[in-house]
């Protein structure tokens, strides 16, 4: 029975593993302060898939313009085969990606603004608002989500 129960936990966590959405947020570059973000999408047979970074942050009454310090935003499958990217408006962008599996995102994001809403990052430490920093799927804020933060 323990045996059955073990296996039934690791196929559900591969599972869910599997379909998730994979962050990775890695902070190599601090006395320069920025932050590279590596997001794995599994894209379920999508032609294409909407990414947005927020406009909000939670408790605050005020539009931000966070993709402003995004830069270096670049998409491709898991073969390395760079994907079109389609800025749609100020923070939105259309990745094309038919007949592929899982794309993977690369962008750098500048991090210098110590004020509580935005994140700031220096070699010191950082203070981390996932709403300046995470690009979110627009069309699937359902779909499980895991960290890794290097």
């Amino acid at each position: 029975m323990n045996r059955i129960l073990i296996f039934l936990l690791f196929f559900i966590s591969s599972q869910l593993s599997a379909q998730s959405v994979l962050y990775t947020l890695k902070i190599d570059q601090p006395q320069k302060h920025l932050a590279a973000v590596t997001i794995e999408i599994p894209t379920h047979d999508q032609d294409s898939i909407l990414l947005a970074m927020p406009a909000w942050a939670p408790g605050r009454y005020v539009i931000y313009n966070f993709s402003k310090n995004v830069f270096d935003l670049s998409a491709q499958d898991s073969a390395g085969k760079i994907l079109p990217l389609q800025l749609i408006d100020k923070q939105t962008w259309k990745v094309v990606c038919p007949g592929v599996s899982k794309i993977v995102v690369n962008y750098t994001v500048f991090g210098h603004t110590l004020d509580g809403t935005f994140s700031y990052i220096d070699s010191s430490g950082a203070s981390i608002n996932g709403s300046s920093l995470f690009l979110y799927l627009r069309n699937g804020k359902n779909h499980p989500v895991q960290l890794r933060i290097i």
